[in-house]
């Protein structure tokens, strides 16, 4: 107020001021106020005493009044039956008759109740006396009345004597009761004049207090009346007023300066709307001088927005160009690499290093010369020099033998100039079709003819000359439709014109191109095709083009099968561990270049176990599916998730600059986990464990990184599941007590606490027991249930206990089905697993063999079930290992093929016996159409490679039926027998000695 120049005079310039008013009024109102409340008080004061005397006055008395003749009947009662019972005693006495036992005993008791009654009349009396004394002292003479009158009443009571006679004792009781009779009434009258005085006491009070109610009624009245008077001048003068200036400043807050400001005010708000008008005033005189100035600014804003929007289009557009570029050098089938002068190879396709011979490590060159075997330096100047002068060079590399045959290669040489240094492009093409262009020339006619690719030769002008019946076959043209017609015939539009501009550059520069191109079937249908197009010189020195096409439909089909298979679990489609393994040593090396963050989570379901124990593997793996699901749901599309086993899950979070945003994406996880699920019309409750690490904090190496996530994912399991941890140095702890469980291990190991269960595996066709597998089990004490290998053989695996416990487990194997068969059994085939610790060290043939030889096991009865992650991680060395134990007659079968890494390409170079699929198989096979069509691939592909194929996990009629109509070799499940031990295993090899073993026996 003081801001605007305000002063108290103009305050109340509009007569009495509002703080005077209300100060009048209040002064009124208090007035009023106070007289009710005086004698409110006075009435309120009276009542309160009348309450008082009644409570703690009169209505004791009565009732230490009512209870004294209570006490008084009791009394007399007792003493009348007590004399009657000494007399019948006293007349006995002469006749010497001793008194019964009875009459003794209820003589006393009538002598103890008589006192104990005399006792409680002698207590209320001198609680009248009290109360009489406090509340009403006129009253003491009658009270004293009343003891004269009990104690002589006492005193006849006690004064019987013994040898009264019967008739003298019934006349005093009788006169007892009638003095008694007289008591009583006496106490009942005073019982009734003071009901009498307290009803009196009570409507006297009643009469004050409603006197005092009538006043103060009034006296709200007054007040009710005055406030309501001073709510009619406040709003009037005040209220409405105000509001009016609070909707025009909330309308000047949204830019409206038209709302009517009010018209009749106090003195202080009628200043304020003045004030806030003149303010209004020069606000909308601002406003327009400000508009124009915004109007030119914004026209300024628009064109720099423009410019910056088509600036990120360009650059998007050189981003795409440059992706596109990339993809297509890594694809294209003729070999790119970088040279420097000094020799180096800074990058290479694969291509290049296939037509190169060159392995995952580029070779550096002592001198470029050395890539065309010329020895003086100056040679390789001239080289340059020529490529300086013409800007490309072609010149032969020198033939090198690839698959047994010697491969001609040719190399274009373009320079570049790249950060101020000269560096050469290569390119590499395979030229041996060249050398061979005379023989093949005599048989062109035959194989145009004859093919089963599609031939097609167009002149310069890319006129169709002739097209062979393949491809009217592959395309659907007729002959006549496209001899004199254009390839464009077939072009699907999926290319753009430099797709094809980039075909006819390396057709021009090297006379050949060969790829893969999508084109268009007479009928509209789109397939890829395998191209290849020559350009042939004429002997009068023009130009023809050689078209081949292959429909690779089929192929590629089959590619992204196996392709998908190679990276993708085969349960819930998500990525399994060797496209996690790869992605997060691809996201590390980039976070680590980049200076950046990521963050890795591993997460396990709680209670899965019981899932499938209840509801079946079926439910299990629907449960999953489900799962993978719910992690995607919550994940960006940049991120990971990857499943690793079982219920094992892995997240990989890149960029994570703010931890908060990782545990934002934890807290929705875990939250989406425990909702609940549907499995079989069932509502199911599982939670999980979930634990985090980063990337640098916590671990710069993927393999860190993944244990200390698996560290806090364990620590979270530990603590009741339902919850994640980020990795701490507390989690230390699980580490160590990860090494005590190792101790256990191998003071297990030491006192012989393991044991070999033993599974069949079934012949489907024909029911046979073909073989069984040995599968490790630990009691860790006596009576104690068996713990399954996923409980420890991750430690044990990595402590190193594997390889004395995995010789073990194949020594008691062996030494178990010799003695089976010393007994009579018949059993085909042992099956051992062999750990991948195991398979890497190089003593291991020689262990096996060392095995065989102890317990005199044929080694073409074992066979040993192999784990391919540990086959890829050195190939030379796995191949060599695999040599030896086939030359020990040991047969070999790739474990749960299709869960890892699957390495199609290298299954024809490895000598495997065949391939076990695990239970994932059998569930997608028999119940979806893509599982069957992949089982069929596999089995396709082993029957190609001449391997036996054994699926794992069968649980269902369904499943096996399938699985029989594949032509299977040999299953295993619980639809035919869990894993038993030795002795139950013994019993039923006895039980059916022709090795047949029907479901309905498991």
């Amino acid at each position: 107020m003081c801001k605007f120049g305000m002063t108290n005079k103009k305050l109340d310039e509009g007569g009495m001021s509002l703080r005077n008013r209300i100060a009048w009024l209040l002064l009124g109102v208090l007035g009023v106020m106070l007289v009710g409340l005086v004698v409110t008080w006075n009435g309120a004061h009276r009542m309160v005493e009348a309450f008082h005397l009644l409570r703690a006055g009169s209505i004791p008395t009565m009732q230490v009044m009512l209870e004294l003749n209570a006490a008084l009947q009791r009394a007399v009662a007792t003493h009348n039956e007590r004399h009657l019972l000494l007399v019948l005693r006293e007349q006995a006495a002469p006749k010497k008759v001793p008194a019964p036992a009875t009459l003794n005993a209820a003589l006393e008791q009538r002598q103890n109740e008589s006192e104990a009654a005399w006792r409680s009349i002698a207590s209320r009396l001198n609680d009248w006396e009290n109360l009489t004394r406090d509340f009403f002292p006129e009253k003491a003479g009658e009270t004293a009345a009343m003891r004269q009158r009990l104690e002589a009443l006492h005193n006849i009571l006690v004064g019987f004597s013994n040898e009264e006679s019967m008739e003298y004792i019934l006349q005093r009781v009788n006169a007892l009761e009638n003095a008694q009779e007289q008591m009583q009434a006496e106490v009942v009258g005073m019982v009734a004049r003071e009901r009498a005085e307290v009803t009196a006491r009570a409507a006297q009070h009643d009469h004050a207090l409603r006197a005092s109610i009538a006043i103060l009624g009034f006296g709200g009245v007054l007040f009710a009346g005055a406030a309501w008077g001073f709510w009619l001048q406040l709003r009037r003068l005040a209220l409405e007023p105000l509001h009016q200036l609070e909707t025009a400043m909330a309308a000047f807050a949204q830019d409206d300066v038209e709302v009517p400001l009010p018209q009749q005010a106090l003195g202080e708000i009628a200043v304020l709307t003045r004030i806030f008008a003149e303010m209004r005033a020069k606000w909308r005189h601002r406003r327009e001088t400000q508009d124009q100035s915004l109007r030119l600014m914004e026209q300024g804003v628009q064109q720099k927005a423009l410019m910056l929007l088509e600036e990120m289009a360009q650059r998007r557009e050189a981003e795409r160009e440059l992706q596109l570029f990339q993809t297509t050098v890594e694809q294209a089938a003729e070999g790119l690499f970088w040279l420097t002068p000094t020799g180096e190879i800074p990058y290479a396709n694969p291509a290049a290093r296939r037509l190169m011979g060159w392995d995952a490590a580029l070779p550096r060159l002592a001198s470029p010369a050395e890539l065309f075997h010329e020895g003086p330096e100056g040679d390789w100047e001239a080289v340059r020099q020529e490529i300086r002068t013409q800007d490309r060079v072609t010149r032969d590399l020198p033939p090198r033998r690839h698959e047994g045959a010697l491969l001609a290669r040719e190399a274009v040489l373009t320079l570049h100039p790249v950060d101020g240094m000269a560096y050469l492009m290569v390119a590499v093409r395979d030229i041996t079709d060249r050398h061979q262009k005379e023989q093949e020339a005599q048989l062109s006619q035959a194989i145009f003819q004859y093919a089963p690719e599609g031939f097609l030769l167009t002149d310069g002008s890319g006129r169709i000359l002739q097209a062979n019946p393949a491809m009217s076959t592959l395309t659907g043209f007729s002959n006549q439709e496209m001899v004199g017609n254009n390839p464009r015939l077939y072009r699907s539009d999926r290319h753009d014109p430099l797709f094809y501009r980039e075909i006819w550059k390396t057709i021009e520069a090297t006379a050949g191109w060969r790829g893969e191109i999508w084109n268009r079937h007479k009928d509209g249908r789109i397939f890829p095709a395998r191209v290849e197009i020559r350009a042939i010189t004429t002997p009068r020195g023009g130009v023809h083009y050689l078209g081949i096409m292959s429909d690779i439909s089929a192929h590629k089909e089959q590619e992204a099968r196996l392709d998908h298979l190679v990276n993708h679990d085969v349960l819930t489609g998500l990525a399994n561990r060797h496209q996690f393994t790869a992605v997060l040593e691809r996201s590390v090396k980039n976070a680590r270049r980049r200076g950046g963050k990521l963050a890795l989570m591993r997460l396990d379901l709680d209670r899965f176990k019981a899932v499938n124990d209840t509801l079946g593997h079926p439910a299990g793996d629907h449960l999953l599916q489900q799962v993978g699901e719910r992690v995607q749901g919550c994940l960006r599309e940049s991120d990971l998730v990857a499943r690793l086993g079982s219920d094992e899950f892995a997240v990989i979070l890149e960029n994570q600059h703010d931890w908060r945003d990782t545990v934002g994406v934890a807290e929705k996880i875990v939250a989406s986990i425990a909702a609940p699920f549907t499995l079989r019309g069932q509502e199911v409750h599982v939670t999980c464990s979930l634990g985090v690490a980063f990337f640098p904090n916590d671990a710069g190496a993927p393999d860190d990184l993944t244990r200390k996530a698996d560290a806090a994912a364990y620590f979270a399991k530990q603590q009741g599941g339902h919850r994640f941890f980020l990795f701490s140095a507390e989690m230390d702890r699980d580490l160590r007590a990860r090494l005590r469980l190792e101790q256990r291990l191998i003071q297990s190991m030491e006192e012989g606490r393991f044991e070999i269960h033993y599974q069949p595996q079934i012949n489907p066709t024909t029911g046979t027991l073909g073989g069984v597998e040995a599968l490790l089990r630990w009691r860790e004490e006596d009576n104690a249930p068996l713990r399954e290998p996923s409980e420890f053989l991750a430690v044990a695996e990595e402590s190193g206990l594997i390889i004395p416990l995995g010789e073990w487990v194949l020594r008691t194997a062996c030494q178990q089905v010799v003695t089976w068969r010393n007994q009579g059994a018949t059993l085909p085939r042992l099956s051992v697993n062999v750990s991948g610790r195991q398979f890497v060290r190089p003593d291991f043939p020689q262990v096996v063999a060392a095995i065989l030889q102890q317990t005199e096991f044929p080694p073409q009865h074992l066979e040993l079930e192999l784990d391919e992650s540990y086959l890829i991680r050195n190939l030379d060395t796995s191949l060599q290992t695999m040599t030896r134990l086939r030359d020990l007659g040991v047969r070999m079968t790739l474990d749960h093929f299709g869960s890892d890494y699957s390495f199609f390409s290298y299954l024809r170079m490895l000598p495997l016996n065949g391939l076990k699929l695990p239970r994932e198989y059998a569930t997608q096979g028999a119940r979806s159409p893509y599982g069957a069509s992949l089982c069929w691939s596999v089995l396709t592909l082993a029957e190609h490679l001449g391997m036996e194929v054994v699926v794992e996990g069968l649980e269902e009629a369904e499943e096996v039926s399938f699985f029989r109509g594949l032509s299977v070799d040999l299953i295993q499940g619980y639809y035919y027998a869990r894993p038993m031990p030795a002795g139950q295993m013994a019993s039923l090899l006895k039980a059916s000695p022709d090795s047949t073993l029907p479901p309905e026996e498991a």
